[in-house]
């Protein structure tokens, strides 16, 4: 007789289920005849003696014959869903987490055996996603811009430095010439007094009654202020205000040289004439 095939198993993870159930030999076509347990055929018998037999379909014989091998093995579980839910929760906190016969033996056997299992957390895994990767670009897009801005911020910051240098370098050639009390005192020296004789107003010559000859009588003032008072080229406002007290006698001569004297500290003090460049200009 051959021999009946065995149940299938799957293997989900690292466990083996076994599918169906053992199969038994298949039962003759042929009428079974059984024997009436009430009235049995004697062995020896005498007389008129009726027999009586009851004779099964092959259906009817499947349907009032239990064909398993009950003393072997039990068509019905002996743990039910529910008993198993139940042991389940019983034991659960003395199943351990990890390894044989754990939580996770558990887990990963009923997630290989559900196709395309989706956690109910993957829609807030892929939302988080998302949302890291959108913050990824905006901050190299932020980087980027504090990288432009740094250059920018770099580069004003040495031309800052630069204008400052040319601007201190400006002020130090402006107080050399004129020093730093140029606002009341400046130092200045015959040649401006000479060219802003030139510049003097109409009206400030109109007022003072100053010809162009007596223009150049002024002129000779401012020199004879500036050779008669131990100094040098350059002076301060001060010393050419008390040279020119001391040498000139004529009302108007003296008033035009003060007139000119005032324009140039004037000039000086606004920062208006001779130096070209950044800072103060005379």
């Amino acid at each position: 007789m051959a021999a009946a095939p065995q149940p299938k198993s799957s293997r989900y993870g690292n466990t083996q289920i076994s599918k169906g159930r053992p199969q038994v030999s298949p039962v003759p076509e042929t009428p079974i005849i059984i024997q009436d347990k009430e009235n049995p055929i004697p062995d020896k018998y005498e007389g008129d003696i009726n027999f009586n037999k009851v004779v099964y379909s092959l259906k009817e014989f499947r349907d009032k014959i239990d064909l398993g091998f009950n003393e072997l093995t039990s068509n019905t579980p002996n743990v039910n869903t529910q008993q198993f839910f139940d042991l389940y929760n019983e034991l659960f906190f003395d199943i351990p987490k990890e390894g044989e016969n754990s939580h996770t033996t558990i887990v990963q056997t009923s997630l290989d055996y559900l196709d395309n299992y989706v956690s109910p957390l993957q829609s807030i895994i892929d939302a988080r996603d998302l949302e890291i990767e959108s913050l990824n670009q905006q901050l190299l897009t932020i980087q980027g811009e504090l990288s432009t801005l740094q250059i920018a911020a770099q580069e004003e910051e040495a031309a800052d430095a630069a204008e400052d240098a040319a601007e201190a370098a400006a002020q130090s050639q402006y107080e050399g010439k004129y020093g730093t009390n140029y606002t009341t005192n400046p130092l200045i020296s015959l040649g401006a007094l000479k060219t802003n004789l030139r510049g003097i107003s109409a009206n400030e010559v109109n007022d003072l009654n100053i010809s162009g000859n007596n223009l150049n009588k002024v002129e000779d003032e401012l020199n004879q202020a500036y050779n008669d008072v131990i100094g040098g080229a350059t002076r301060s406002y001060n010393a050419w205000k008390d040279a020119i007290e001391d040498v000139t006698g004529n009302n108007n001569q003296r008033a035009g040289c003060f007139i000119v004297l005032n324009d140039t500290r004037t000039n000086i003090a606004s920062g208006i004439g001779e130096i070209a460049g950044e800072g103060p200009q005379i």
